[in-house]
């Protein structure tokens, strides 16, 4: 008997008030996505370490645009530009 298993990934969007990062979008422990106000979304496979301090950072109110400056900028796996 083959039992079907489901797995569920935990999805978290975070969208704020006044920054050059309209959203970001942590996807399970490894993959966040960060689409910036001049409609560029690039995507990234990160350490769980740091979707949890991006994660911690929007708890404490900080800065998504500090936060996307400090721990991803430079390293996407994959660059989309909406028109």
């Amino acid at each position: 008997m083959i039992k079907n298993r489901i797995k569920l990934t935990r999805t978290t969007t975070i969208t704020p008030s006044s920054s050059f990062v309209k959203k970001i979008t942590v996807e399970g422990k490894n993959f966040v996505s960060v689409e910036l106000q001049n409609k560029r979304v690039y995507h990234y496979l990160v350490a769980p370490e740091i979707a949890k301090e991006i994660l911690n950072r929007a708890k404490t109110k900080q800065s998504m645009g500090n936060a996307f400056n400090e721990l991803l900028r430079g390293d996407s796996v994959a660059k989309t530009i909406n028109y």
